[in-house]
């Protein structure tokens, strides 16, 4: 199935392709976040534990620094940008923030725009000195102070291709 398309995963290359060229070029524009940034990413779909390790580094830099995670809260029904708390439904935050909302004591932000979000954080948390980003690899838009990227060493992304025909998102 995967290789009826291939053809498919030809189109997405050029789409990402042309993106990160403008991007490289500046006719879209990148900047830096109002707040230090950690990204936590990954370059395929799933599996890689982005949340888990974005839990883990929250964990112990919330020890040193006051702490903020930001996320688009993938696959939620709500819009806009907002500190998610304990009792919303997981139908409103995404399951990756409702799971680090319940690991951590920090504030988690939801906002599909990540440059939103932070001056959101820097607004409402006045004290946060430092946001993590859980999978913010491919917003081209923020230029992060620190990206961390994931790779599951059981998949080689020398025997991947793109999606749709492979796991590989860049």
């Amino acid at each position: 199935m995967r290789k009826l398309l291939l053809h498919f995963s030809l189109i997405y290359w050029l789409i990402v392709r042309v993106k990160n060229f403008l991007y490289d070029i500046n006719f879209l524009k990148s900047q830096q976040g109002s707040l230090p940034t950690i990204v936590v990413g990954n370059i395929t779909v799933g599996g890689t534990g982005k949340t888990p390790f974005t839990i883990f580094l929250t964990k112990i830099l919330s020890e040193k620094f006051n702490i903020s995670v930001l996320s688009r809260g993938y696959k939620r029904k709500s819009r806009g940008c907002f500190e998610i708390s304990e009792d919303q439904d997981v139908l409103a935050t995404g399951d990756e923030p409702k799971l680090i909302k319940q690991q951590t004591s920090v504030p988690i932000y939801v906002c599909a725009d990540r440059l939103s979000g932070i001056n959101l954080i820097k607004k409402q948390h006045t004290e946060t000195q430092l946001v993590v980003l859980d999978d913010g690899f491919q917003h081209r838009k923020l230029i992060p102070n620190l990206s961390i990227l994931l790779l599951d060493w059981t998949r080689p992304v020398k025997r991947d291709f793109l999606l749709p025909a492979g796991d590989l998102r860049d």
